[in-house]
């Protein structure tokens, strides 16, 4: 039984470890200012309409910049783009905790928005690093790496009893930027699943290809099986509903 069991989750190394390991550490970041977030925006000055722009602005960031992460990814490889852009949350971050006004709290989520351009390279990464025969089950433990962000809330709730709302969230974004530099640690050591090309990324060349991509876009679901269509369907409503940050999920986002 031990045996099988090892055969089973023999491909949980290398790559894929990592990764797991990363999830851990960013789900439990990620929720853990969410849950004072509106009123932390409030006290530095901003309104229910300021949180509501904030947010549109930097999804609309986050989605425009998607085909751009994955011309990179695939121009000039994953391992460097998901490194880079765990190391500027970690800079980021401290945006957050140290906003005098909500108008930081804005820079530092189109920032962050700027930051995700690396999820391509992310789920190419998973993709490319997982067993075809194992994705499933894969994709599975990689949600239970998730199980951190439970307490997210809780650690959330002892920061504000004791230091109040401000000072509270200012040292739980402090915690997300240590997260998020102990991930970019780990990521250093991710191997590249790609051969990539020599030649220097070139803006111009990206702009060029940028409306061929956008057309792909459409033209695609001509040759995707239907099964993929409505999970597109079903899935784009809930995301729209809620702020999705785990990197699997995002991506069927877009949660480094």
């Amino acid at each position: 039984m031990l045996k099988q069991f090892k055969k089973e989750f023999s491909f949980i190394f290398g790559n894929v470890s990592i990764l797991l390991a990363v999830w851990a550490f960013t789900d439990f970041a990620h929720f853990l200012p969410d849950t004072y977030y509106s009123l932390y925006v409030e006290s530095l000055g901003g309104s229910t309409l300021t949180i509501g722009s904030i947010l549109s602005a930097s999804w609309l960031i986050m989605a425009f910049l998607q085909l751009a992460g994955g011309y990179w990814a695939d121009k000039r490889g994953r391992k460097n783009l998901i490194v880079a852009a765990s190391f500027a949350r970690t800079l980021i971050y401290l945006v957050f905790a140290t906003a005098p006004t909500w108008h930081f709290i804005l820079l530092g989520e189109i920032l962050i928005a700027t930051a995700i351009i690396a999820q391509p390279a992310m789920s190419a990464l998973v993709a490319d690093s997982i067993p075809p025969e194992k994705r499933g089950l894969g994709y599975s433990i990689s949600m239970l790496a998730g199980v951190t962000s439970i307490f997210s809330p809780a650690v959330a709730g002892i920061l504000y009893l004791n230091y109040g709302l401000v000072a509270g969230m200012r040292a739980a974004y402090l915690l997300v930027s240590i997260c998020w530099l102990a991930s970019g640690l780990m990521l250093l050591k991710l191997r590249e699943t790609i051969k990539t090309e020599k030649a220097r990324f070139s803006l111009k060349e990206f702009l060029e290809e940028y409306p061929k991509a956008i057309k792909e876009c459409v033209t695609v679901w001509k040759f995707v099986p239907k099964p993929m269509l409505h999970l597109f369907l079903v899935f784009t409503p809930s995301c729209s509903s809620s702020e999705c940050a785990h990197p699997i999920t995002c991506s069927m986002q877009t949660k480094s």
